[in-house]
């Protein structure tokens, strides 16, 4: 059984590829996942947790749903799967930025 596991940002930069086939046995949570993705990859462990506390922010789906919607770190993982893993994306407007409503 595998999975698909699509990496952004940082994690891609420290495991080296967009995308990894990952080996999974029945019954695997995505706890188990990162857990054997920090075992190979050791630098991903400073961006995913704090304090060994799965950083809140880290956008974590699979099958693009939100494990925050599923069982959090708990969701089962099925062969198929695709996971993906994010870091944080925050952003805004200028300063200068003045709304402005539409149809004016």
């Amino acid at each position: 059984m595998t999975v698909e596991i699509r990496v952004f940002g940082p994690f891609r930069d420290v495991v080296g590829r967009k995308h990894v086939t990952w080996p999974v046995t029945r019954g695997m949570t995505v706890d188990d996942l990162l857990t054997e993705l920090v075992e190979r990859h050791p630098a991903v462990e400073h961006y995913l947790y704090d304090d060994d506390e799965l950083v809140h922010r880290i956008a974590i789906t699979k099958n693009k749903a939100h494990i925050g919607q599923l069982e959090g770190v708990d969701t089962v993982i099925e062969d198929g799967d695709t996971i993906r893993i994010a870091p944080p994306v925050s952003g805004g407007g200028s300063a200068d930025y003045q709304p402005t409503e539409f149809g004016r």
